[in-house]
């Protein structure tokens, strides 16, 4: 029996890679030949589309929700136009693939074969297909890297969507001035070198219901200081095009020093002079966002207090009455729509003050082997990540290097597939425990040594003991404490202490 004569029901997927080109219609082309095929062959089939990278399947909803469908046994057959169609990402996606069609004994239809992963040497020829699916996809990439390098060095936009006020045009792909939103944009840098505030500017936005910069989660609370900042100091404005802020190193983001950026002028009109950027970056260096007062030390808990329910930094009030002057901690925070923090103040009396030095120097035995315990296995999990990874590129140079065998013809497809398949195995394994160790190192706590800890103690001690002023009491705290989170409730109050 051939392996068409069990196949009745099959889901079509359909993915168009953002690489491919804007004006070509791969999309309409695929769903074409594959809608034929599956009608040459008389089977029922269900669409699924969608336009994306191809790396992982975390982002894709389309392709999860045909998995989570084979895993319902909707289908018999998965037709796709290649491989590399379902993924190109790492082996915990191609896993999840396999695991589908695997046990659910789906077929894998290309328009050149068909895949069924139960029967060893179509298991085979599928690893096979990955591997190489993968190989390709990191040669695109990089030549997608260096394409936008060379653009950006000739003044092009290549970063994907421009900022507030730019929009991107498709046609001529340029980034183009939106009229509408420049007047926006002058009306925030006027508002700004007038002496209006990024957060009375957002709030000013927000009260007259001005669309934010980017819709959806990203803002969903409209505009925002720290959003208001960045539009601020932002170069692209000027007329620059920067490149290569940060890199990706094994799938984590790396930011790279500012002398390795490609920075130079653009094609697109800048917004704001020379003169009004320099304005902007002179008052933002004279409002850094540690007020004058606590980079002074002029209170014993400048900037250090933290309010737990906005997580803002606690302002500090003198206070004048009968019997003589006290300071206040307070929450002064007003969020993007107006609305005050509730967080209570606190009397600084000598009760506060008695009250946080106890919680500070209360270490107890169990607190102090937890510490030591865990400072051992942070250098053990350390020296181990470090071996696994040394093995891990030697386990790629080794692959790469096959590649490279298989291409002068010294061995054969077949045994390439068998010793990648080995190579490939052991990877899995390594990067599985790096990610383990990793996982481990996150949720430890504390990285520091008992005799680390009980030090600090004891000179924080000896310095608040001596200290003469605020100044000193703030350098006392600063020695051991990183942040003191704030709250209050009623009459009752929590420290949280973060040790350095």
């Amino acid at each position: 029996m051939n392996k068409e004569d069990n196949i009745k029901h099959v889901a079509i997927y359909l993915r168009k890679s953002r690489d491919e080109g804007e004006n070509a219609d791969v999309l309409s082309k695929h769903r074409d030949t594959l809608v034929s095929y599956a009608k040459s062959h008389s089977w029922t089939y269900n669409l699924y589309e969608e336009i994306g990278s191809g790396e992982s399947i975390a982002k894709r909803k389309k392709v999860k929700q045909l998995l989570s469908h084979v895993e319902d046994g909707l289908y018999d057959g998965v037709l796709v136009m290649d491989i590399d169609r379902l993924g190109r990402g790492n082996h915990d996606d191609w896993a999840e693939i396999c695991k589908a069609f695997f046990y659910t004994e789906t077929f894998i239809i290309t328009p050149q074969k068909i895949y069924d992963l139960s029967k060893e040497q179509d298991e085979m020829l599928f690893d096979f297909q990955t591997i190489l699916a993968r190989m390709e996809y990191k040669i695109i990439k990089k030549r997608l890297r260096e394409g936008k390098a060379a653009g950006a060095k000739k003044g092009m936009w290549t970063n994907g969507s421009p900022p507030y006020p730019y929009v991107y045009n498709q046609a001529t792909r340029m980034i183009e001035v939106d009229p509408d939103k420049l007047k926006i944009y002058r009306m925030i840098i006027d508002k700004y070198l007038l002496g209006m505030s990024t957060l009375q500017i957002a709030i000013w936005l927000n009260q007259r219901k001005i669309a934010p910069p980017y819709s959806g989660k990203r803002n969903k609370c409209g505009w925002s200081h720290v959003s208001i900042h960045r539009l601020l100091i932002s170069e692209i404005h000027l007329g620059y095009v920067i490149y290569g802020k940060s890199r990706s190193h094994r799938g984590t983001a790396q930011l790279v020093n500012k002398e390795d950026w490609i920075k130079v002028k653009g094609e697109h009109q800048p917004v704001k002079t020379e003169e009004e950027h320099a304005q902007i970056m002179a008052r933002i260096e004279q409002n850094k966002i540690i007020p004058r007062k606590c980079r002074a030390g002029m209170l014993p808990l400048s900037g250090l207090l933290y309010c737990s329910k906005c997580g803002r930094r606690m302002q500090f009030k003198r206070s004048q009455t009968k019997s003589g002057n006290y300071w206040t901690a307070l929450c002064t925070y007003t969020y993007p729509d107006g609305r005050k923090c509730d967080q209570v103040g606190r009397k600084l009396d000598d009760d506060f003050y008695k009250a946080l030095y106890q919680h500070i120097i209360k270490i107890d035995e169990q607190t102090l082997e937890l510490v030591d315990e865990t400072s051992a296995q942070h250098r053990e999990l350390n020296a181990l990540i470090e071996m696994k990874q040394k093995e891990l590129e030697q386990t790629e140079q080794a692959i790469e290097k096959l590649f490279e065998i298989f291409e002068d013809g010294a061995i054969t497809k077949q045994r390439l597939a068998d010793r990648i398949a080995g190579h490939e195995k052991t990877r899995v394994e390594l990067e599985a425990e790096i990610e383990k160790c990793k996982t481990a190192l996150v949720a430890q706590v504390n990285m520091v040594t008992v005799e680390m800890v009980q030090k600090r103690i004891d000179e924080f001690k000896a310095l608040w003991t001596n200290a003469i002023n605020p100044n000193e009491q703030n350098r006392a705290f600063k020695l051991l404490v990183d942040r003191i989170v704030y709250d209050r409730e009623d009459n009752g109050m929590r420290l949280d202490i973060l040790y350095k």
